[in-house]
Order: structure tokens, then C-alpha cells, then sequence
């Protein structure tokens, strides 16, 4: 499969979002982006182009749920692109880039330039994924953090009474679980 530089044949676009609420908000964000540029979303399982996996790695379950939809993805569509993005890709890109039919990987930050990337992935069904994955502890302040709009709508009913305002990235909390988890970095308190 062959992408331009305009995405054009990037028609059709699934998404698949574990874990938090704001992994559900970031990727409802970024579904507006992708219909924006003209493009269909379908439903998750349904043959598509592209299917975008924000993913959750808070427990060894959730990687494991996210290893599932990656299969799932590429059971359901074996010719289109698979983009694993977010937490688990973030803490262990080298596990995900290994998954088979993983095309792209983003981390926490590096998902928000999917439309970006997708130009440098010509050929990418025949060689390894495109690894994009930076350091989550240079974020500092709330202005240096990625973000999308709270106000980019969505453009789909949810079927939730309320809507999802995003007030902040990351927390100031430090996990405690097994292993350290470096989703976004805490920010500062300047920050």
C-alpha cells in the first residue's frame, strides 16, 4: 500500500482505545482530524485502510488487551496500515514494533503527528514498523505539553450523557505498580 502526500488512499479508518478517559478523548480528538481530511471512520474490526490502537499498559492485563487488538486489527484488515499508539507503545515500543503487522509506532506524544507520519511509512508492509517514541520527562511545563483542542469536535455521538474536557496532562503521581510507568511525565508544579 501506497500513501501520498495528501493520504489519499487512506480512505477508511478504525480506532480501538484502551484504558483511560483520556486516552478515549485524545483519540476522539484525533478520529476529528482524520474526518477532516475527508477520510471515513468505521467501526473497529471493520475492513479499513488504517486502524489507529491507543493503547493501555497500566497492568499486565492491558498490555495484554492491547496485544489482542493489534491482532484483532490485523486479522480484520491484513492489507491495511496498523498504528499501536500511546502508553504501551511508549513503554515498550521495542515489544510492540515486534508484533506482527504493526506498521507504526507512536508514543504518548508522537501520536498526536500521525498525519505527519503516515508519508514515511511507502513500503513499510515489506520492512520493519516506523518506531517513533521521545522522552516523556522533557515536558516541564503545560505549554510544552502535546495537545489538542478540548474544543476540536469530534464530530460522533458517543452515546455518553457528558462530553470529555481534557484540563490536563499527566499527573503528579508517581506509579507504584510493578516496574515504572512513564506515561506522560509528571508536570511541575510551575508547570
Amino acid at each position: 500500500m501506497t500513501i501520498d502526500k495528501n493520504n489519499s488512499t487512506i480512505n477508511r479508518v478504525s480506532f480501538r482505545t484502551l484504558g483511560c478517559k483520556l486516552n478515549q478523548a485524545e483519540t476522539d480528538a484525533i478520529a476529528a482530524l482524520f474526518r477532516q481530511r475527508g477520510c471515513q471512520v468505521v467501526p473497529f474490526r471493520q475492513e479499513s485502510d488504517l486502524t489507529f490502537i491507543n493503547t493501555c499498559t497500566v497492568t499486565g492485563e492491558a498490555d495484554a488487551k492491547s496485544r489482542q487488538a493489534i491482532r484483532q486489527a490485523v486479522q480484520a484488515s491484513p492489507r491495511g496500515l496498523v498504528a499501536a499508539v500511546g502508553c504501551y507503545a511508549q513503554v515498550k515500543p521495542e515489544e510492540v514494533a515486534a508484533l506482527e503487522g504493526v506498521d507504526l509506532v507512536l508514543g504518548t506524544r508522537e501520536k498526536y503527528r500521525i498525519l505527519d507520519l503516515l508519508d514515511l511509512l511507502e513500503g513499510s508492509k515489506q520492512g520493519r514498523p516506523l518506531v517513533r517514541v521521545g522522552d516523556t520527562g522533557d515536558i516541564k511545563t503545560y505549554d510544552e505539553a502535546p495537545f489538542i483542542s478540548a474544543t476540536t469536535p469530534s464530530g460522533r455521538r458517543t452515546g455518553r450523557a457528558r462530553a470529555f474536557l481534557k484540563v490536563q496532562e499527566g499527573c503528579d503521581s508517581h506509579w507504584e505498580g510493578p516496574g515504572e510507568v512513564p506515561y506522560y511525565g509528571a508536570i511541575g508544579p510551575d508547570g
